[in-house]
């Protein structure tokens, strides 16, 4: 369970059965993860993305997000490509090129200090003004509103950007990088 705290900062928590509800009006996000482990249907999904892409299968891990509007997750990049399938309710996603920083190994949440990777290969700015309008070779922002059965793909190194709209249950698998 993860929300943006004042600072900026992801604040962490556990919570049980009867704080999980009242969490989420109040900006928590619940992010079950590894859902393969446990979910038939989940794993059989990832099973099949890792062996279409020609990965491990073990590569391929699922987390499942419930959140509620007007809350999402704030500018960031993952180190992994991302498939994510709306199962309810409906989630904004805005993404845009990452010029800066290509194939990363480390994720990046501003306005967190980057990575000691990042900085000893010489791409100390990663923590740019969020790329309104940008044209780049690589292409121009999306933005897209998620709604039940929608899937969406999420180059890794993207930035990218979400909130929901009314209560959204999303599932993400993320696949190792190569």
């Amino acid at each position: 369970t993860t929300r943006l705290g004042d600072d900026g900062y992801f604040e962490e928590t556990e919570c049980d059965r009867d704080d999980w509800s009242s969490q989420l009006t109040v900006g928590w996000s619940h992010g079950l993860l590894d859902v393969q482990r446990w979910s038939e249907p989940a794993r059989a999904w990832c099973q099949v993305l890792a062996r279409e892409l020609q990965m491990p299968e073990e590569g391929a891990r699922a987390v499942l997000f419930v959140t509620d509007e007007p809350h999402g997750r704030p500018k960031h990049y993952d180190e992994r490509q991302v498939f994510v399938v709306q199962l309810a309710g409906a989630k904004r996603w805005c993404l845009a090129p990452n010029p800066d920083v290509s194939k990363p190994r480390h994720g990046y949440h501003t306005p967190a200090a980057p990575h000691p990777e990042l900085l000893a290969a010489g791409q100390p700015h990663v923590d740019l003004v969020w790329p309104e309008g940008l044209v780049s070779p690589e292409g121009p922002q999306v933005e897209v509103l998620l709604q039940p059965g929608d899937v969406l793909y999420c180059p890794r190194g993207w930035w990218h950007r979400t909130r929901a709209v009314g209560r959204s249950i999303s599932l993400s698998v993320g696949l190792e990088h190569r």
